[in-house]
């Protein structure tokens, strides 16, 4: 397989057959080259393309295409050749776009989708050597010269009725899914499969599928005790194709790559917070030397522009380790800018008719904390919407410089056509004198929607309107993408069951997984991360990890009611206007000594813990029966010891039980090789000190 890093040059020859033909016409005017001399092709300074695939269209002045080709960018440059492709006396025009959306398909070139242009080849004297540099002049008709074709599969795979079939179409160039699909076998075993336009003419491609067998919604390596999968060579595409093929045992170990619930090439996207290094974020460290970013609504930024706290989209692709990726694209997205207008105590403010509330785990920038924020400063702020619409900030930037347009991203209500107005929440906006982008949209209730401008006396009067989901639409999943994202939960009833993360639609399964948290957890209002793989615009999880996954449960130490602070096995833990108390009303109303269970996180100092929940017990917790789960931050195997803010959990005592994820038995050396960088424990025993003797410990 060729590798992004790899910088190729390939012949023609090797992609419509091997030298020149006599030209003749064809249902697409596709015509073969008559000429005896090269045109060889460099480009450089397409840094924001490397790992793209690079489609070229030879073409007379006239626009006819002669012949096509393909080369991947890498390093920022590509090289190509067309032999004996001109003939002297003779001009030429040459179109050429990235695949810059990772769709497989040429689509207009605009910033939001494919990037192509077009370049002229000089009347020939003699063989050429054309330099292509990066630009933004994009042409408008180059994907006229990139036809595509459907297609189709078929067979009987009988003894799977009632599994899911899942299927890839993959680039042979540089082994990317460019589409991917998924039915459910029925009765009988019959299986038809469309892939609608999704061939390119001269390009070649392999279908890889498989049978879900297990029923886990992951492909593992075929056999007969896990998944069964194959591979179909699709030859270079000249028009549609229809292929079949019916169970047989000539199973193909490879097939697992192409589908990125199992890691591989495949198309990765993560939306959440991210920390710089690159970029981390859901657990995943992505290289974005080489990506394309945007900040802001402006494209090509430097990552310099990244900063801790904002909220961030990443598509690219994740090795098998699960947690190092490149990051292809890169889309960060603030909620709202503008003015605060007033402090809402303990941990809040409003702007635009929105209330944002601050935690422990909030970044600030250009100014210290929450105690430095007045009314009247601007402030950018980034995070995630609860279900009653309140921001949790995950970063707050005090900005100031003239041109600073007010900003403010929601879901369209109330539309009125005639006047030109609509509210976001509780601010109402005009956008007569608006740009709607993209500028061939039309605005409705219930779209997603970001509108720039200046308020005046209450109202957003808006320059521009950004439609969300179609402007961002190159980040969108595709089927079969592997999506990690992050949000509260809404519109829970049931587990297994439905419902919604963010803006995703999620199902849950039987066989989903669960870390930092048990089913039970899973509610309305619950910040979760949620994996899984696209269809048909749902997310199937097979993982969902909750954010707050630190646990305690002991005895109070102390109480500050008017810091809203709680001193709980040597560990201050703060509780905010979101905090949930349940079986108390306040505060105020907790006792020292009193049994509590806190759900939460640990804060940036950390030292300090926020807490999402607080349940207080009527009974005191038993003191051999106190409970710490949390992220494993250090672990000594042949002291049986583990790490968890900042405490020490003491296994090397006699018969402490060890469980794993699944609640199964394991032995010590067992449980101490199994612990990751991203391992979630939880103890129970004797607290000391800090440290923690506990009689058993498992994974969560």
């Amino acid at each position: 397989m060729v590798t992004s890093r790899t910088l190729v040059s390939i012949l023609v020859a090797g992609l419509l057959g091997a030298g020149p033909l006599a030209c003749n016409d064809d249902d697409d005017g596709q015509g073969q080259p008559a000429g005896s001399l090269d045109l060889r092709i460099t480009g450089t300074g397409f840094a924001p393309h490397n790992g793209e695939v690079m489609s070229l269209a030879l073409t007379t002045t006239a626009g006819q295409v002669l012949t096509r080709g393909a080369a991947l960018v890498a390093d920022g440059g590509f090289a190509f050749t067309f032999p004996g492709s001109l003939e002297r006396g003779l001009g030429y025009r040459l179109d050429y776009y990235t695949d810059h959306d990772h769709d497989g398909v040429c689509t207009t070139p605009v910033l939001a989708g494919d990037h192509g242009w077009t370049a002229t080849v000089p009347t020939v004297t003699d063989a050429v050597t054309q330099t292509l540099t990066h630009n933004v002049i994009f042409g408008a008709g180059v994907c006229a010269s990139f036809p595509t074709h459907a297609l189709t599969f078929s067979g009987t795979f009988a003894p799977h009725a009632g599994r899911t079939f899942y299927a890839a179409l993959v680039r042979e160039l540089d082994g990317f899914p460019v589409a991917t699909t998924s039915m459910l076998i029925p009765a009988g075993g019959a299986v038809s499969l469309l892939f609608a336009a999704r061939l390119q003419d001269g390009l070649s491609y392999h279908l890889d599928y498989f049978v879900d067998a297990n029923a886990n919604a992951a492909c593992e390596t075929p056999a007969l005790t896990a998944d069964q999968g194959w591979r179909i060579a699709v030859p270079t595409v000249s028009g549609d194709v229809t292929l079949s093929r019916s169970e047989d045992t000539t199973f193909e170990p490879s097939v697992c790559a192409s589908f990125p619930v199992n890691g591989g090439r495949g198309t990765f996207v993560a939306v959440g917070t991210m920390k710089k290094g690159s970029i981390i974020i859901n657990g995943v460290r992505f290289d974005d030397s080489a990506a394309d970013i945007t900040v802001d609504d402006v494209p090509h930024q430097d990552a310099a522009a990244l900063e801790d706290g904002m909220q961030v989209t990443v598509r690219g692709s994740v090795d098998d380790n699960g947690i190092d990726g490149v990051a292809d694209t890169v889309e960060v997205e603030n909620q709202v800018r503008g003015v605060i207008t007033s402090l809402v105590l303990p941990d809040g403010f409003m702007v635009m008719g929105k209330t944002v509330v601050v935690d422990g785990i909030t970044v600030f920038a250009n100014v210290v904390d929450f105690a430095g924020l007045a009314v009247g400063q601007d402030v950018e702020v980034h995070g995630e919407e609860d279900l009653a619409g309140v921001i949790r900030a995950s970063r707050v930037e005090v900005v100031t410089g003239a041109g600073l347009a007010d900003e403010l991203r929601g879901v369209v209500a109330g539309l009125d056509g005639t006047a030109k107005t609509f509210t976001l929440g509780a601010l109402s906006v005009n956008y007569a004198g608006a740009v709607i982008l993209p500028a061939d949209s039309t605005l409705a209730d219930g779209q997603l929607v970001e509108a720039h401008g200046a308020v005046q006396t209450g109202v957003l009067v808006a320059t521009r309107i950004d439609v969300e989901n179609l402007e961002d639409d190159r980040l969108d999943p595709d089927n079969g993408d592997d999506v990690h994202l992050e949000g509260f939960v809404s519109g829970f009833t049931a587990h297994p069951g439905a419902f919604t993360v963010g803006e995703q639609a999620v199902v849950t399964t039987a066989t989903t997984r669960f870390t930092g948290g048990i089913p039970t957890d899973l509610a309305n209002d619950v910040k979760v991360e949620a994996e899984g793989a696209i269809s048909a615009g749902v997310l199937t999880a097979y993982k969902i990890e909750f954010k707050d996954s630190l646990r305690l449960e002991a005895n109070l130490d102390a109480v500050d009611a008017g810091a809203r602070a709680l001193t709980i096995m040597g560990k201050t833990v703060v509780l905010g206007s979101t905090t949930e108390l349940s079986g108390v009303a306040a505060v105020e109303n907790l006792t020292v000594g009193g049994g509590v269970r806190v759900r939460g996180f640990l804060n940036n100092d950390g030292l300090t813990l926020s807490a999402t929940r607080v349940d207080a017990q009527s009974n005191p917790v038993a003191a051999d029966r106190l409970i710490l789960q949390g992220k494993v931050t250090g672990s000594d195997a042949v002291a049986k010891t583990i790490v968890v803010v900042g405490m020490t959990l003491d296994a090397s005592g006699a018969g402490v039980q060890f469980r794993s994820e699944e609640d199964a038995a394991m032995t010590a050396a067992e449980f101490f090789a199994a612990i990751t960088g991203t391992s979630i424990v939880k103890g129970r025993g004797t607290l000391a000190g800090a440290t923690l003797t506990v009689d058993q410990l498992e994974f969560e």
